[in-house]
């Protein structure tokens, strides 16, 4: 009976540890993402944001978004310019045929890989 309160107690404090973590893990994706966001007007900059949340008992997610609807555009580029960076790494087929556009300016993915890098390192 001791063991198992005491179990508990090391399970508990371990799921609040992993909590800050993620919380600590994704401000520092946000800043980072920030910090690469190319920058006009700023509205894009300012409006990333960040969330971690307890979705399951045994499950915590932490989001990086934006609701500027150009968003994605500067991350993944637009007609065959795009050219992404990370289309083989993410497993995306971005073919644009002859329709030129923007370059891709990833701020997102590269803080996230980033995060999930050092995520990495601290539970190992």
């Amino acid at each position: 009976m001791e063991i198992k309160i005491k179990v508990r107690e090391i399970l508990g404090n371990l799921e609040t540890n992993i909590e800050k973590k993620m919380t600590k893990l994704g401000l520092d994706a946000l800043e980072e993402a920030q910090y690469r966001c190319p920058v006009d007007t700023g509205k894009l900059k300012n409006s990333l944001k960040v969330k971690t949340e307890r979705v399951e008992k045994n499950r915590v997610e932490t989001t990086l978004s934006t609701d500027v609807y150009y968003g994605a555009y500067v991350e993944f580029g637009t007609g065959r310019r795009g050219n992404y960076p990370y289309s083989d790494e993410l497993g995306l087929d971005l073919r644009y045929g002859i329709i030129a556009g923007q370059v891709a300016q990833p701020y997102m993915y590269p803080a996230i890989k980033k995060a999930i890098g050092e995520m990495t390192h601290v539970l190992t």
